[in-house]
């Protein structure tokens, strides 16, 4: 990005009679920023050192704001707010892991594997095995059972999946 101001309409672009550096910005965009600035700072109250979105949240627990850009993760919209465009395959993680936080000062952008690895050195994957994850149907004596019956060759898959209901 060159950093120019260059704005066409949409039209000319659309029918390839104007060619765009990439950059196209409005002159307002900095006013547009301060605007959602301002409403991301109205709907969040300060927890600790957080600031935490009080508005809609998607099912996965993080803030939703609509700006400009379309429906975007309040985390998101703050950063972009306060510090510029989000690069590709980039994501913001969180410093202090709550997901409804939107103090930039507790935003970094990393990769996907950045996220992995900040989840496993703050020891927050899922940890339940066996028959205390969330979604298992079997207990661990099912288990066994399942294993020793395939092992001594006397059921099939087949009848296996018919005695178990799977």
């Amino acid at each position: 990005r060159c950093g120019n101001i260059v704005s066409y309409r949409s039209d000319l672009l659309l029918v390839g009679r104007r060619k765009s550096c990439g950059c196209i910005k409005s002159p307002k965009e900095n006013e547009y920023k301060e605007k959602l600035k301002k409403r991301l700072l109205q709907y969040s109250i300060k927890v600790n050192d957080c600031l935490e979105w009080i508005k809609q949240t998607n099912l996965n627990g993080y803030g939703l704001i609509k700006t400009r850009w379309g429906m975007k993760n309040a985390p998101r919209a703050a950063w972009m707010a306060w510090n510029g465009d989000i690069p590709d395959g980039l994501f913001v993680l969180h410093k202090c892991d709550n997901r409804l936080c939107i103090n930039v000062e507790h935003l970094f952008l990393g990769t996907q594997q950045d996220n992995m690895n900040d989840m496993k050195e703050k020891n927050r994957q899922n940890k339940r095995p066996g028959e205390m994850h969330h979604i298992t149907n079997f207990t661990n004596e099912d288990i066994i059972e399942i294993r020793r019956l395939w092992d001594s060759g006397d059921e099939t898959q087949s009848s296996l999946s018919r005695k178990y209901s799977i």
